[in-house]
């Protein structure tokens, strides 16, 4: 006698993503990574290792140099608090107040913990740590 199997649903796959991490002096902060090909070498780097830069604030962003160059489209006109851009100089930089300029924007701060980051980088140089938190 032969029984007839069920068939089982496939299950469906999970494709892990990435978010970014942005650590300050006591503050943790998540940013959702946008789809350039700046963001992309960008999170690149940090996929072997976090990456460290010291912050220090000019005007309406919070600027740090970059030890390798990423690429640069100037696509974005403007910036919001809470968005991680590449300047126009090749600079990494977190946008703290609205602004314009020719930016490559890489990541964007969740707009409820911009003022976390106002406060944490409002002083001189802040050293800040990237790195990428892998969820399913």
């Amino acid at each position: 006698m032969f029984f007839k199997r069920k068939k089982r649903p496939v299950p469906e796959l999970i494709r892990p993503s990435a978010v970014l991490l942005i650590e300050c002096p006591g503050k943790r902060l998540y940013a959702s990574p946008e789809d350039t090909p700046a963001a992309k070498a960008f999170f690149s780097l940090l996929g072997s290792e976090p990456l460290s830069v010291s912050l220090s604030r000019e005007g309406a962003l919070a600027v740090g140099a970059l030890q390798k160059p990423l690429p640069a489209d100037g696509a974005c006109a403007a910036a919001k608090p809470g968005d991680l851009v590449l300047c126009g100089d090749g600079r990494l930089a977190l946008c703290l107040e609205a602004c314009g300029g020719p930016f490559t924007r890489l990541a964007r701060i969740g707009s409820e913990k911009t003022d976390a980051l106002l406060a944490s980088l409002a002083g001189g140089e802040t050293p800040v740590r990237f790195s990428l938190e892998w969820s399913e």
